[in-house]
């Protein structure tokens, strides 16, 4: 009968101690355990926020320095052999002008071989596509692109109405799109810089 009265007891002190407890509650273990949650995603969602616009800006600030890059060898090329007035784009445009001397004409070749060689020759350059007027690709450093005509592409759609530098980022290569043939495919993001001429 002893045994009985002390189960019975024991049973009744732990239901009341689930109805009203007789520990306090730990109050300080609750507000830690919920401040290390809070604070944890605070941190992860702006350390990726401010990651994603760090890569963008970086990616954006390369695409820039590459244009311009590439517009100072267009420029240099130019005055080296003595093109004045005409444009890289006058002077890799494949159609022959009847208006220029043989001598011209000959310094317009050797000035658009020596721009496209150091163009094939840039570091690191995933591909390097350009485009005549017509969206067709007149010269590429992946030799299947060349002469293909690239229709309802918003980015270069953009380039071409924009007048000014454009940039494109592609995080993987699309087989879908020629523009993104690589000839290695991209290690990480890679982007795309547009310059009209």
């Amino acid at each position: 009968m002893q045994t009985i009265s002390v189960f019975f007891r024991r049973l009744h002190w732990r239901t009341a101690d689930s109805i009203a407890p007789t520990t306090p509650h730990n109050l300080l273990r609750w507000f830690s355990l919920i401040s290390f949650i809070l604070i944890s995603a605070i941190a992860i969602g702006l350390g990726t926020v401010a990651t994603r616009f760090l890569v963008m800006e970086s990616l954006e600030r390369d695409a820039l320095l590459s244009a311009q890059f590439i517009q100072t060898i267009a420029n240099v090329e130019i005055r080296h052999h003595q093109l004045t007035g005409m444009r890289m784009g006058d002077v890799l445009a494949t159609t022959q002008y009847g208006m220029l001397s043989q001598e011209m004409a000959q310094k317009r070749h050797r000035a658009r071989a020596e721009f496209l060689d150091h163009l094939s020759q840039l570091p690191d350059s995933l591909l390097i596509n350009i485009y005549s007027p017509l969206r067709t690709v007149m010269w590429s450093t992946n030799a299947q692109l060349i002469g293909q005509k690239l229709l309802n592409d918003a980015a270069l759609e953009a380039a071409f109405s924009s007048k000014e530098r454009v940039s494109t980022q592609y995080s993987n290569a699309d087989k879908r799109r020629p523009e993104q043939l690589f000839c290695s495919l991209p290690k990480c993001s890679s982007s795309r810089a547009t310059s009209p001429w």
